[in-house]
């Protein structure tokens, strides 16, 4: 029972748990068997310490329901390890895969998922994550966070800042050469905010692009064609079916419901949809109970002209290759991880916040100083920087 909460805990535990992470060996995996669920300040500062001080694989798992040895929870945990260790969980069909690959180049697409988490502490700047594949296996959506500039900021205006080491890595995976295309999927914008994700997130994606490239693409011009895909998961849209089978084009019978609801993958792009607007909403979860929820996406920049019959099915495919599920999950893999790693972040946030409040007091020079980035949110230890830690 470590008991690290906000002032730090044990003296004695704290200097034993830095002891046995800063001298762990190299690919050393760690088990931590928490007492309890709901002590949110344990989990957040062993996280800070093992993901960001000392850089060192880990898992929590909570004692009452690790000594049942169920099958279901033991198997969750080991999906989310075999993540981390840079394994393969699950992968797309060949016919799926080969929508994401450029046939000019062989090369698979780069794609993109990012989201904002805001407030991890009161009156606290907003945190952004941007994660990315790198490989033609779309297992493996390693990230970056940052800090935003001010409070409830949805706008990530520095997104360009968390590319680099992502191509870097994409590189290191495909014999030197840059993602030939890139498929952004972009979490918790509004309609309204459209215009705004194109003025200044797309834009900045661009400029990097453009800026990063030559440096890491032997003097090059880079620009590579980018199509993004706004997301939006919550709305009051809901699908019932009207038989629970039905003739398909072939004359042949086809399932349209299952438990009540819809079947997963069902796709309506009109009717409810804008008029004016390329958009589409695709249910891609089987709900096992209650009635399920579809996700609405909205195609609103799109370099590559791509059809939407091409989106749907490869947004449908991308819902089947989140790592630590068994079945499909509501949105895009790509989205839902963003919104983990901007969990993470805050996570280390929360478990950060009164230590660097305490050491800024020792240097604050001024009553109007304010606490640097660097020591609020410190960045993630270069040892896990590339793989799945926050899973």
């Amino acid at each position: 029972d470590l008991r690290m909460s906000r002032g730090l805990g044990d003296v004695y535990k704290r200097q034993t748990l830095d002891k046995l992470l800063g001298s762990a060996p190299e690919n050393t995996y760690i088990m931590f068997i928490l007492n309890r669920a709901s002590n949110a300040d344990v989990y957040n500062r062993l996280k800070y310490l093992a993901d960001m001080k000392y850089g060192v694989l880990n898992s929590c798992v909570v004692w009452n329901k690790f000594k049942k040895n169920s099958t279901q929870y033991n198997v969750n945990v080991v999906m989310k390890m075999n993540l981390k260790m840079e394994g393969v969980n699950h992968s797309l069909s060949k016919d799926d895969t080969s929508l994401l690959i450029d046939e000019a180049t062989g090369l698979p697409f780069m794609i993109l998922g990012a989201d904002v988490t805001h407030y991890p502490e009161k009156d606290q700047n907003s945190i952004a994550a941007l994660v990315a594949s790198f490989d033609s296996k779309f297992a493996q959506f390693p990230g970056d966070y940052m800090l935003q500039n001010e409070p409830g900021e949805e706008m990530i205006g520095g997104i360009g800042s968390l590319l680099r080491d992502r191509l870097v890595l994409y590189q290191k995976h495909n014999n030197g050469k840059l993602p030939p295309k890139i498929l952004f999927y972009r979490d918790g914008v509004s309609e309204s905010q459209f215009s705004q994700v194109v003025k200044i997130e797309i834009k900045n994606l661009k400029d990097a692009l453009k800026k990063i490239g030559p440096g890491l693409n032997k003097g090059a011009v880079y620009n590579p064609p980018i199509t993004v895909l706004a997301v939006v998961k919550r709305n009051h849209i809901r699908f019932m079916p009207l038989q629970e089978n039905a003739i398909n084009e072939k004359g042949e019978i086809a399932a349209v419901q299952t438990m009540g609801n819809v079947m997963a993958g069902t796709v309506v792009d009109r009717g409810v949809t804008s008029s004016a607007h390329f958009d589409f909403f695709l249910q891609s979860q089987q709900a096992l109970e209650g009635t399920g929820v579809p996700c609405h996406y909205w195609c609103i920049y799109d370099e590559n002209q791509y059809g939407s019959d091409y989106l749907q099915q490869v947004t449908h495919a991308l819902c089947y290759i989140f790592g630590r599920s068994s079945t499909s999950i509501k949105v895009a893999s790509p989205v839902y991880y963003a919104d983990l790693l901007c969990e993470r972040g805050a996570q280390i946030f929360k478990a950060n916040f009164a230590l660097a409040n305490f050491e800024f007091s020792k240097q604050r020079k001024n009553r109007n100083d304010v606490i640097p980035d660097r020591m609020l949110l410190p960045a993630i230890n270069n040892k896990v920087k590339d793989i799945m830690y926050y899973i």
